[in-house]
């Protein structure tokens, strides 16, 4: 009877031990070893790689040249971002980052999800208009060796929108895991004065700013 107990104490560290490991294998983010194309891409400053660089500006930070990809909104306020691998991979989540170092308005709205050559979606949804990471997860995780976000409108219909990041997990990713996708400096209560500025909490939704030239004076009077 002792021998039996001590062989499940030993079983049982054993498992605990495997599962520790397992835990603590960070989920791969695959999207930056496929080769990506888009649809449309504003310029060579906002290509669809520049959505693969692990780089996501920060809120309303005014800039995001060659850090985000942004279709050519004179062409319509839809887009279609493609990632291709070598060799099958497998998904199992996607995530995207709206472009909302401008404006909020320029998130992606409606989507559809697709895999290699089929022309039916595999997941259809609709992303919201805000900043940071967006969970597109998979019902259950698909084997392919390309994906394709189908784009099919906008939050805008005079800008240009786009994604500050896409990534692609073989596994569910942590929000630990995802806060690595951000060059954001801001404390949280910075950034819920910026969310408060933008939803009009203040009473107004619309600010004029005006820059001046310093006066270089030499007398006081």
């Amino acid at each position: 009877m002792f021998e039996t107990f001590h062989r499940t104490i030993k079983i049982s560290i054993l498992l605990w031990a495997v599962i520790s490991v397992i835990s603590s294998i960070a989920a791969e983010n695959i999207a930056p070893k496929a080769k990506v194309t888009a649809q449309s891409e504003f310029s060579k400053d906002f290509l669809a790689k520049f959505a693969v660089d692990g780089v996501v500006p920060a809120l309303l930070s005014q800039n995001d040249t060659k850090q985000a990809w942004c279709v050519k909104g004179t062409q319509g306020y839809s887009g279609e971002f493609r990632l291709e691998w070598d060799e099958p991979q497998t998904v199992a989540e996607v995530v995207y980052f709206g472009r909302t170092a401008m404006i909020l308005d320029e998130c992606f709205k409606d989507y559809e999800l697709l895999i290699d050559n089929n022309p039916a979606p595999i997941l259809k949804g609709t992303l919201q208009k805000k900043h940071g990471a967006q969970r597109i997860t998979l019902p259950q995780p698909v084997k392919c060796k390309t994906l394709t976000l189908r784009f099919l409108n906008s939050y805008t219909d005079t800008y240009n929108p786009g994604a500050s990041e896409i990534a692609v997990y073989s596994a569910v990713p942590t929000d630990k895991e995802l806060a690595v996708f951000t060059s954001e400096k801001r404390t949280p209560e910075e950034n819920a004065l910026a969310e408060k500025v933008i939803n009009g909490g203040f009473g107004f939704n619309e600010m004029l700013v005006v820059e001046r030239k310093p006066l270089q004076t030499s007398h006081v009077y």
